[in-house]
């Protein structure tokens, strides 16, 4: 694997294990905000929206309409995050080699005007 790739590689895995562990604070049961988010429930349904597609995996795999397989589930949640987290690196990857081109072949500074020697 090139270097870049393996970049690919450990942006997309934080991407997921940030977006794992956001999603545990905003839905989860043991989480610190759970109190909170009973009162607040915009963006825990909010929340829950978002992970509509890895759901109906989780319900179509499973063949119940009323509980899905949780494995599949978080199979669809990596699935999804992983996408999501790779076209965000090769936007940061663009960006990042966007702004070193723009310094590495910027003209030199101009210095006044050159003497001539005699």
């Amino acid at each position: 694997m090139t270097a870049e790739r393996v970049r690919h590689v450990w942006f997309v895995g934080g991407f997921v294990a940030v977006m794992g562990a956001l999603s545990w604070l905003v839905v989860g049961q043991s989480s610190p905000f759970h109190t909170y988010f009973i009162h607040h429930v915009g963006l825990p349904n909010v929340w829950r929206l978002v992970h509509l597609p890895p759901l109906i995996l989780s319900i179509l795999a499973s063949g119940n309409v009323h509980q899905g397989g949780t494995v599949v589930f978080i199979i669809g949640f990596i699935l999804q995050w992983s996408v999501v987290g790779f076209l965000l690196s090769l936007l940061v990857q663009r960006r990042f080699h966007a702004r070193r081109a723009i310094q590495t072949c910027s003209p030199p500074a101009w210095n006044g005007p050159r003497r001539q020697s005699p």
